[in-house]
């Protein structure tokens, strides 16, 4: 690394922190804009970290991830200025023979197994691609820019919950911003910042639509949910039922809104296993059964210290909803504390058990009345536990499976601490110290 690299990067932290500042859509309503300012810190921070840690740290040096789309991206960026046809019909997937050459410099862009869903590896090296026409092939400056993409992300998740519960707006600051993992993993040049963006904007544009109804807002909830389908599918189907509850307990109020949102899941799921039916290629068992088959047989060929034994599943929903408790508790739980052989796996340990007794406490503190009849609280608590059950599934590895739930954590965090019991005196607290 250069100085002339840290000095761009220096130049674009610059730049971003001042969008960030002066920018409305940044503001935390009822707050000091250093508070904003405070948590964007906390960003970079986890971007800091990222770096170092998959640069200096002997581990992670070689092959991860985030090296790779950067890397691809650079191939398909060169291919611009040598060949601009096949650039075009690179990106806009209309490749063709020709262009295989090309292809074959890059890693990650095909997968090692077919399937009916996109491939979101493209996605991001895309994202890559773009990204080195501003940043003078600087690696720093992606992760910067998607660190900055995640951030939106985040803010208009918090924005969806004042929103909807403006009661909670100091709580809800720590489990959208300050969660370790999700800062974490959102902070590198991999999937789960632009999955956090498209996450949090298709939230926040459906809720505002759903606020006050206008073409606009309509158009981009609906631009951010088919970027979300490029990203990570499986998310987007697990939106589609929360949606749909949502909609429906606020058309129609005779029916409890637990009963609703169990009604619209049953009614998703059941319209899946139809169209699996009709089109067997388009099940969603299947491709949570494949998913498994693949993980589990990658882990045993890398043989990474890493993994852990989750249940071989079958081709059948039974099968499946069988064994979705232990996948919860292995999202929530895995990696124990025995099972950390190097420091960041500790960490990750660590930071679970403060979960699960934080979960605990603020199960204890819930007020149940109050909360199930709020849709937002079963929007929050359905997706974030279906997200855990299909990463607790397929994922066999610790490392991928810290990664993979990070997005879930804010909405269960969320979920739980919408209508604590005596929340006002930690509320006036918490106004105190983030006006400070």
């Amino acid at each position: 690394m250069e100085i002339s690299d840290v000095l761009i990067a220096i130049a674009y932290l610059g730049l971003l922190s001042f969008i960030i500042a002066k920018s409305k859509f940044f503001r935390i309503p009822f707050a000091k804009k250093s508070l904003t300012m405070t948590l964007w810190a906390v960003k970079i921070m986890a971007t800091l970290s990222f770096l170092l840690i998959y640069t200096l740290y002997e581990p992670y040096q070689q092959g991860n991830d985030s090296r790779v789309y950067f890397s691809d991206g650079s191939v398909l960026y060169e291919t611009a200025k040598t060949n601009p046809d096949a650039f075009l019909r690179i990106m806009f997937g209309k490749e063709n023979s020709q262009d295989q050459k090309i292809i074959a410099k890059m890693s990650y862009w095909n997968r090692s197994y077919d399937s009916v869903v996109p491939n979101d590896n493209r996605t991001i090296i895309r994202t890559n691609v773009l990204m080195h026409f501003i940043s003078f092939g600087n690696y720093i400056v992606h992760l910067l820019l998607m660190s900055f993409f995640s951030f939106i992300g985040l803010m208009a998740l918090y924005k969806s919950l004042v929103l909807m519960n403006n009661r909670q707006k100091w709580i809800a600051i720590i489990p959208v911003f300050l969660i370790p993992s999700t800062i974490f993993w959102s902070s590198g040049n991999i999937k789960e910042p632009i999955l956090v963006f498209a996450l949090g904007m298709s939230v926040w544009y459906f809720f505002k639509t759903m606020n006050y109804f206008k073409i606009s807002r309509l158009l981009l909830f609906l631009v951010y949910m088919i970027l979300l389908f490029t990203i990570k599918s499986y998310v987007l189907f697990l939106l589609i039922p929360v949606m749909l509850g949502f909609v429906i307990s606020k058309k129609n109020q005779k029916f409890p809104v637990w009963a609703v949102y169990l009604l619209s899941y049953l009614g998703v799921i059941s319209l899946g296993l139809l169209i699996a039916y009709i089109k067997p290629s388009y099940s969603f068992v299947h491709l949570i059964y494949t998913k498994n088959v693949d993980f589990i047989n990658m882990v045993n060929v890398f043989q990474s210290g890493s993994t852990f034994a989750i249940p071989n599943l079958e081709s059948s929903f039974s099968n499946i909803m069988l064994n979705t408790p232990l996948a919860i508790f292995n999202a929530l739980s895995r990696p124990w504390v025995w099972e950390a052989d190097i420091w960041t796996k500790q960490l990750a340990a660590i930071e679970n058990i403060v979960f699960l007794l934080a979960l605990v406490y603020l199960i204890y503190k819930m007020d149940f009345q109050k909360s199930i009849r709020h849709p937002y609280f079963w929007f929050c608590l359905i997706f974030a536990i279906s997200l855990l059950a299909l990463s607790g599934l397929v994922t066999p590895n610790m490392g991928a499976l810290v990664r993979y739930k990070s997005p879930a954590l804010p909405f269960l965090f969320i979920a739980l601490s919408m209508f604590g019991k005596k929340w006002v005196f930690v509320e006036l607290q918490l106004q105190r110290f983030f006006k400070l």
